[in-house]
């Protein structure tokens, strides 16, 4: 069943958590990473290390993944629970960030076990230009929901404080 606007309003810490995720592998990358290969006293495996280094990469893919589909156009049969920019009202910017065949080869390569590595070969994904395109979608977004009156001062203060986190990763 299709959500309803208040149902919508409720989920935003859900839609939150998902723009959160896409930063996960710029955080690894830039954060964390760093500090685990410096660590002399107790050292980690490369391979380890590979191993968190994919998972974020992917994790992160899948995100990214969802936060698009979230800014899709309506569907021609839209009468699911999945819940779409489009619920909120008067959100002007609805429209994938990714292009038809990025999103095709993310639902192929990383929504699923293919053989697409096997034909084509390992995919080196131009995961910061996802991530930045995400971002500013997302922050768009988020600025257009702060100036709703469906929302209470303390979802107001963290999407405030979600948009100013997101603006110092765009770089504004």
């Amino acid at each position: 069943m299709t959500p309803s606007k208040e149902e919508a309003f409720r989920a935003l810490p859900d839609i939150l958590y998902v723009i959160d995720q896409c930063l996960a592998s710029h955080l690894w990358g830039q954060r964390v990473r760093p500090i685990i290969e410096g660590c002399v006293e107790h050292p980690v495996d490369k391979s380890i290390i590979q191993i968190i280094e994919n998972s974020t990469v992917e994790s992160t893919l899948i995100f990214i993944r969802k936060l698009n589909e979230f800014f899709g156009t309506r569907p021609q049969n839209a009468d699911d629970d999945a819940l779409r920019a489009y619920h909120f009202g008067d959100f002007k910017k609805n429209g994938w960030f990714l292009t038809k065949h990025e999103y095709d080869e993310l639902h192929i390569r990383v929504g699923h076990i293919s053989v697409e590595e096997v034909r084509h070969g390992k995919k080196k994904w131009p995961i910061e230009d996802y991530v930045h395109r995400a971002l500013l979608k997302a922050c768009s977004f988020l600025t257009f929901i702060s100036q709703s009156s469906d929302i209470d001062r303390t979802m107001k203060i963290k999407i405030t404080k979600e948009v100013a986190i997101l603006q110092t990763y765009l770089g504004y």
